[in-house]
């Protein structure tokens, strides 16, 4: 009995930094996720009736991953890297990717401007998409702050100042919630504004704590912008392919079906992948960890055994958690869809479940694999839901679009615990050789 409390006693003083760090950043990404979609979400449905709210999240989903792309290849980039800098010289290797995508997005902006007409002409069902195109251009400003504040929090989580991190989406919160005071006064026509409330105090937030890094010299440096070239782009690749894909079903519904429709489906699609947030958060405290080590051989063989035992308990914890809570939720949030995007819930949670191994191990890796792996299995995923949408959608409709989203992110969570097993072996292949060369007579 007391051997079994002192190895439970190592344990926990081993991981107690990794717990609480996890412990800090699920507050810090539930708080704001908590009052977007379980409160903002749900009363603007409220407010602005079903069709024009299928027409904000069709709008919704062009904006957010162009907005997210860019910031997520540099992410990936800087996790994998920044181990190589130290003081000053991170900081300046921060501030030239956030400088260079806040180019990327300016111009982002100029393009979703002058060509929202024709895209909410196409991407609205009734081909006139005057209302999808006014939203389109109201949320170009979320869109660039989101970038930003993806960005800012990166380079905090660096650093591991989850504590700070907390604070900075305790104020990104507060001003979510602000996004529907003018929404239920009757200010209705400039909701797509009013929704980048919530990043604009999420950035400030962030900004005043990294003011000593983002105020430094040089601004930007070349040699660092050549470094983030020799991978970014292939991360980006991935991002594109992976991001995109909850967003495509969407945009691909509102083309095909009326809008009420794209509602119906985003309320059971949106309640199913809420329970991805939960590996999500493990996954993104352990790439902070990662990304410390330079490469694959600082890795313990038992620590990476534990962490692909505990990915696939996650994948039963999520199934169990969302078939007893997702229910609930649903009929209490989403009361007037709730009926009829049931069936919807329980395909995508599915989905939701099988796609686990990709936020869990995208820090292994993206960190010791080449950059292209990341693409590849991002594109054959996306292959997978483009071309089950065009077959399914015609003949089942919403159920089709949810088979589609469930089975690109069941093969894409496949091939990433595929990936994990064979980092695995070979950290195990690398501690068995080391261990063989210590055990030889000198």
């Amino acid at each position: 009995m007391k051997e079994i409390s002192n190895i439970l006693a190592r344990a926990i003083k081993r991981y107690k930094g990794f717990s609480v760090n996890t412990a800090l950043y699920s507050l810090a990404i539930i708080l704001p996720m908590t009052i977007e979609r379980l409160v903002v979400h749900p009363l603007l449905l409220r407010f602005i009736g079903k069709a024009a709210f299928g027409e904000f999240v069709i709008a919704l989903s062009v904006i957010m991953p162009l907005s997210m792309i860019f910031t997520s290849g540099t992410r990936a980039s800087f996790f994998r890297d920044h181990a190589h800098y130290e003081g000053a010289e991170k900081d300046r290797f921060f501030r030239s990717g956030l400088l260079a995508n806040i180019c990327i997005l300016i111009i982002f902006v100029m393009v979703i401007i002058v060509f929202s007409n024709p895209l909410g002409r196409l991407l609205s069902k009734d081909k006139v998409g005057t209302l999808t195109a006014s939203y389109l251009r109201q949320l170009v400003l979320y869109g660039i702050l989101a970038g930003i504040v993806t960005l800012l929090q990166m380079y905090i989580r660096a650093h591991l100042w989850y504590g700070r991190f907390l604070i900075s989406s305790l104020i990104y919160a507060i001003a979510a919630g602000l996004i529907i005071v003018p929404v239920a006064l009757g200010a209705r026509e400039w909701v797509g504004l009013y929704y980048a409330i919530g990043v604009a105090g999420g950035t400030i937030g962030a900004g005043i704590i990294l003011r000593n890094a983002l105020w430094g010299r040089p601004i930007i440096s070349k040699s660092d912008l050549k470094a983030y070239l020799k991978t970014v782009p292939l991360f980006t690749g991935a991002g594109v392919l992976t991001m995109v894909q909850p967003y495509i079903v969407r945009m691909y519904l509102g083309a095909t079906v009326i809008p009420e429709k794209v509602t119906v489906f985003f309320a059971g699609s949106a309640m199913a992948m809420l329970f991805t947030q939960l590996p999500s958060m493990v996954g993104q405290v352990a790439i902070t960890y990662i990304a410390r080590h330079r490469n694959a051989q600082e890795m313990s063989p038992t620590t990476m055994k534990r962490y692909l035992l505990i990915t696939f308990a996650m994948i039963v914890i999520i199934g169990i958690l969302g078939a007893i809570l997702g229910y609930v939720a649903l009929f209490l949030l989403y009361p007037q869809v709730a009926k009829d995007s049931l069936p919807i819930f329980y395909i995508c949670l599915i989905g939701a479940a099988s796609v686990t191994p990709r936020p869990m191990l995208t820090g292994f890796v993206q960190k010791f694999l080449s950059p292209v792996v990341s693409t590849i299995v991002s594109g054959v995923s996306l292959a997978i839901n483009i071309g089950l949408l065009i077959l399914l959608i015609g003949p089942m409709g919403l159920m089709g679009a949810a088979l589609a989203l469930s089975a690109g992110n069941a093969t894409i969570g496949i091939i990433y615990f595929i990936l994990g097993c064979i980092i695995y072996a070979r950290v195990k292949r690398f501690a068995h050789l080391q261990g063989n060369k210590q055990e030889q007579p000198q």
